[in-house]
């Protein structure tokens, strides 16, 4: 998760978390059908969905933010954004960093070196193994074939969710200016308020 949309679903700075990379084997992340968020499932059921019934190895894991120090609220705010499409489970991953506090402005770094995690990671994996949790989406037929990328999202659509632009729009663009008004896609989720996906035409 984007540690600007971390911040926006449990509503404070997170000053009092700490977060890395972390790496989750025989796992693949898909695009939510009619949507731009991901939902994860593990890999012997995403055979039933992928395009071409196999991914390559290196593509059988899911890399993202791990993190530490949540309160027992902030997870029931996590567990309201994600909602029932979401399963929270136990799994272990690879940690592939030390933990960052999440204070300041640690996005772009951060952001940067989620997505900079490539095959040198996967083939040989040799991180600390740590215990955690994470979403796990349920519906599998409701999730595209393709996989779904994280760069892709934070250049064109991570500034919908926190409530800010992005800038440029070039692939290093990860973050930009605050703007004012509207609600951003976190805000309306709290709140139990969701856009129905559009239908695909008949």
């Amino acid at each position: 998760m984007h540690p600007k949309i971390l911040k926006k679903v449990i509503q404070n700075d997170g000053k009092h978390l700490t977060v890395c990379p972390a790496l989750l084997m025989e796992y693949t992340r898909h695009r939510v059908k009619y949507e731009d968020y991901p939902g994860i499932i593990p890999y012997e059921k995403a055979k039933r969905v992928l395009n071409n019934g196999e991914v390559k190895p290196e593509e059988r894991c899911v890399k993202g933010t791990l993190v530490a120090g949540l309160l027992a609220g902030e997870l029931e705010q996590l567990d309201l954004f994600e909602g029932e499409e979401y399963e929270r489970v136990a799994v272990s991953v690879y940690k592939l960093a030390n933990w960052t506090p999440l204070e300041g402005d640690i996005d772009v770094g951060f952001v940067e070196g989620i997505m900079s995690v490539g095959m040198t990671h996967v083939h040989g994996v040799t991180g600390e193994v740590v215990e955690a949790e994470t979403y796990v989406f349920l519906d599998e037929q409701g999730l595209e074939g393709r996989l779904w990328s994280f760069r892709e999202f934070v250049r064109t659509s991570a500034w919908k969710w926190y409530g800010a632009a992005v800038k440029g729009g070039e692939e290093g663009d990860v973050a930009g200016e605050e703007k004012g008004g509207g609600t951003s896609v976190v805000d309306r989720r709290l709140a139990g308020t969701r856009t129905p996906s559009p239908c695909p035409h008949p």
